[in-house]
């Protein structure tokens, strides 16, 4: 009995042990949440598209996008309709881990260039934003304007030489680019600025009460009109700049004049001034019995008196002067520079009577006749050959005018230009805007194709700059017209503003930085601090 029971106790006590042994199993550990990270979002005008990494998760997860609690749709990628393309939009993405899941927040918002302040020397680009992206000499990237004084509004920024100046709600200013000592002047800019011009070496601000306010980093060509004071405290209807001289109409019709030489001396200007038209040297007149004086520095100091009655217009080129009488006639008279428009021996008879308006360049003069001819003289005259002066003999209707070239444009809807340039043929009835930097110009037609003609347009290697002017432009800009002291400048730059917020630049000025420059300004996406899900 016992050699049969010995075997079956411990058989017993072993199964009692391993079934104790089966209560003291170790739980397995609990799931680790997931955790999102790299939260990235690219996209266009049109779409926007969300990326996200995490660790610890099964390795799904979703997105959900929102504007103001209203929910937009699902998934990584999202159309934008076009009343939320200006939107700042929350995306909220979740990770799972098995039953465990964790939602990110973030705020995702556009960006892109709206509005564009240039000048020869330098574009500053507001963003929606509020931030400030510039180029050229002195000008700052990625300025905050809107932080600087943050408990006031910006009203506007001012283009003057070599500098941009913000103006402020409360009268603050804020100044970049070259150092003009402007903060001698700024209590006097807090009055309000109305207009602001310059010459080479100062700058002058028409102020909302009427007054002048002048700065510069030197005595030179008026920035400090202290010798005017009296003149230029009050009643000022608006300002003029010549290349080292200012000039201020007045609401009595006097013309104060300060810079190189003051000309205070002159009885002409001390009242019935209604017209002038600043050049190179000075300025040009009309006064309102119809009289012209030129005020001229080019053989010293000296003042003009053309023999001419009942002008009506008045245009100049660097030194030369041409104005149109109330019958139609033509009178000439300037520096005698070569080829600069002083010389009509050639148009003289055509200029005696019949004209309607008269256009100007730097060098060269056209006149528009009743009967739809077109005459030229100065520079451009040297160019014309025979096939072109059929086609400025009638139905001319208009001319465009750049630094140094013209562009006819024709009844027929043709554009005419000659000096080595060939305009599009066939498009100015189909041309929505047409317009012109110093050497070139651009037209945009309905389909939004870009035509552009002129001087170094400054295609880029890789072709983008043609295939993006092919559709979808709605507008083009081009740095500030010709300055009458702009001698020969090279600045030749254009922006074409695409339907799609993208923007396409040309030119000598932009070509080393362009594909920076159209990444600052086109239309992108970027993530801010995660904000409150609503």
């Amino acid at each position: 009995m016992k050699t049969c029971l010995v075997p079956l106790i411990a058989i017993t006590l072993i199964a009692c042990k391993s079934s104790d042994n089966s209560n003291d199993e170790v739980t397995p550990p609990p799931a680790i949440p997931p955790q999102i990270k790299n939260i990235e979002v690219t996209g266009d005008y049109y779409n926007v598209t969300a990326s996200a990494e995490c660790t610890n998760c099964n390795g799904e997860i979703t997105y959900e996008w929102f504007y103001n609690g209203l929910s937009l749709g699902d998934g990584a990628s999202l159309d934008i309709q076009p009343i939320f393309r200006d939107q700042s939009l929350h995306l909220k993405v979740t990770a799972y881990n098995e039953d465990l899941s964790e939602d990110s927040v973030v705020v995702a918002r556009p960006n892109y260039a709206t509005d564009f302040y240039l000048h020869s020397s330098g574009l500053v680009a507001k963003r929606l934003d509020g931030t400030y992206f510039g180029i050229g000499r002195g000008i700052l990237r990625g300025v905050e304007l809107d932080k600087l004084y943050p408990d006031t509004e910006l009203l506007t920024i001012h283009s003057l030489n070599h500098t941009f100046l913000a103006e402020y709600e409360d009268g603050s200013t804020y100044a970049w680019g070259i150092d003009w000592n402007i903060s001698e002047v700024e209590d006097e800019l807090a009055r309000g600025i109305n207009y602001t011009t310059h010459n080479i070496f100062a700058n002058a601000a028409l102020m909302e009460d009427g007054s002048v306010v002048t700065w510069a980093s030197g005595p030179m060509c008026g920035a400090n009109g202290s010798d005017m004071f009296d003149e230029l405290s009050s009643g000022v209807i608006d300002i003029f700049a010549s290349r080292c001289q200012f000039a201020a109409l007045k609401d009595d019709t006097s013309l104060v004049v300060w810079g190189y030489h003051l000309y205070d001396d002159v009885e002409e200007l001390k009242s019935g001034v209604i017209k002038v038209v600043p050049y190179h040297w000075g300025f040009s007149i009309i006064r309102e019995n119809g009289k012209a004086i030129t005020l001229n520095l080019q053989n010293g100091i000296e003042v003009i008196r053309p023999e001419v009655d009942h002008v009506i217009d008045l245009q100049s080129t660097y030194g030369s002067h041409a104005a149109l009488d109330v019958n139609g006639k033509v009178t000439v008279w300037g520096s005698n520079y070569d080829c600069d428009g002083d010389d009509i021996s050639d148009v003289e008879d055509q200029l005696e009577s019949g004209v309607v308006k008269l256009f100007s360049t730097f060098r060269s003069f056209a006149a528009l006749k009743e009967d739809g001819s077109l005459v030229v003289w100065g520079s451009a005259a040297k160019f014309l050959d025979d096939e072109v002066r059929k086609e400025l003999a009638h139905d001319v209707v208009d001319v465009l005018t750049s630094h140094n070239h013209m562009t006819v444009l024709k009844a027929d809807g043709r554009m005419v230009t000659w000096q080595g340039h060939e305009a599009p043929d066939n498009v100015y009835h189909d041309t929505l805007t047409i317009t012109s930097s110093p050497h070139s110009f651009a037209g945009v037609d309905h389909d939004g194709r870009v035509f552009t003609w002129g001087s170094t347009i400054g295609e880029g290697d890789d072709g983008k700059v043609e295939e993006g002017l092919k559709s979808g432009v709605a507008n083009v800009i081009s740095m500030p017209g010709r300055r009458s002291y702009d001698i020969g400048s090279d600045a030749n730059y254009m922006f074409a503003i695409r339907e799609d917020r993208k923007h396409i630049t040309w030119g000598r000025e932009l070509e080393s930085e362009r594909h920076y420059i159209e990444s600052m300004l086109d239309y992108h996406w970027y993530l801010v601090e995660p904000g409150p899900y609503e």
